[in-house]
């Protein structure tokens, strides 16, 4: 699998550097690794690279700071020339849309193992007591999302829903709605199905499809724009045409 990538984003330049694809600008991985499955930024500096059998990041070059303040950095500043850290051969991720980014670091999950992973410093299996069951079940999609007024992370996979608590380090419980897709807001998150939007931690309060259709002129009033900001983009992915 070969990776291209562009060169370095210069808000200073007159021309689009995103568009510009040198041929040197490349990085191999090993068929090893298995199938890709997607890239998810962890932050200004990360970038995490998942594969049916690898998971790497790259990671910030180490630098010194000088008498003046100055600080000099060791190595490339290239995105992968040294910064390329593979970080286990035991684990993989089978499905982009389970790589969930969060204050507690990385979380994804790998279907042909049968497990959860996360990434702070270190890799770790998060899977705990509930493995057998979840190398049962943990087939298909997996969608993640975590909501920070909650502080949890939920996964829905193979018509269930679980949620794991970072602060307890564990699975803590099974949810009866098995949304198609999570959207992520501030503080708080909003799922969907057949039914409708739903805003998650107002207790019942819902956006429903049917509704929106015909309604579309009020979403300008309602108090939380940010939310309608995020419904109105997604507006063509769950509506008819109205």
């Amino acid at each position: 699998t070969d990776l291209i990538y562009s060169t370095k984003l210069d808000n200073q330049s007159s021309s689009d550097n995103w568009l510009n694809f040198p041929v040197l600008n490349y990085q191999q991985f090993s068929e090893n690794n298995g199938k890709f499955v997607g890239i998810q930024e962890i932050d200004n500096y990360n970038l995490f690279i998942a594969f049916e059998d690898a998971v790497f990041i790259t990671q910030q070059d180490e630098g010194l700071l000088s008498q003046s303040g100055n600080t000099f950095f060791l190595g490339s500043p290239d995105a992968f020339k040294r910064r390329l850290k593979k970080l286990s051969t035991d684990a993989g991720c089978s499905d982009k849309n389970s790589i969930v980014t969060t204050k507690y670091g990385v979380f994804w999950g790998d279907s042909k193992r049968g497990k959860f992973y996360n990434y702070t410093s270190n890799i770790s299996d998060i899977t705990g007591e509930i493995q057998s069951w979840v190398y049962e079940n943990l087939k298909g999609e997996i969608k993640g999302e975590f909501d920070s007024y909650s502080d949890n992370l939920f996964y829905t996979f193979n018509g269930t829903t679980i949620s794991y608590k970072p602060k307890v380090q564990g699975f803590i419980s099974f949810h009866s709605w098995i949304p198609q897709d999570y959207l992520k807001v501030t503080n708080n998150i909003l799922t969907t199905n057949d039914v409708g939007i739903w805003k998650h931690n107002k207790k019942g309060e819902y956006f429903s499809v049917a509704r929106s259709i015909n309604n579309v002129g009020l979403w300008k009033s309602y108090k939380d724009q940010e939310v309608m900001s995020v419904i109105l983009d997604e507006l063509p992915s769950y509506c008819h045409k109205y």
